[in-house]
């Protein structure tokens, strides 16, 4: 039996984060954040629905940091050492 869903407190999240393409978005502040109400079930997000109400005092949402990185032995010396067997 799965657990039943739950509705999250409203939050507000930066318009870039989500879909550009969803029609029922609600505009972006001045500071481009949208006011949203999440459901989650199961530790997964399963809907996302605009929060129409006064939304200044909302809590701020935003996605964990992203370590960017390059993988020297695969970005940059391809051309002179390949690894064609995969086994580097």
């Amino acid at each position: 039996m799965s657990a039943p869903a739950t509705a999250l407190p409203p939050l507000r999240i930066p318009r870039p984060l989500l879909d550009p393409l969803w029609r029922e978005c609600p505009r972006a502040d001045a500071e481009g954040l949208v006011a949203v109400q999440l459901t989650m079930a199961e530790g997964r997000i399963t809907a996302l629905a605009p929060h129409h109400q006064q939304a200044d005092d909302l809590p701020l949402a935003l996605t964990p940091p992203v370590e960017p990185h390059a993988h020297l032995d695969k970005a940059f010396s391809w051309a002179t050492h390949p690894n064609r067997s995969g086994t580097m």
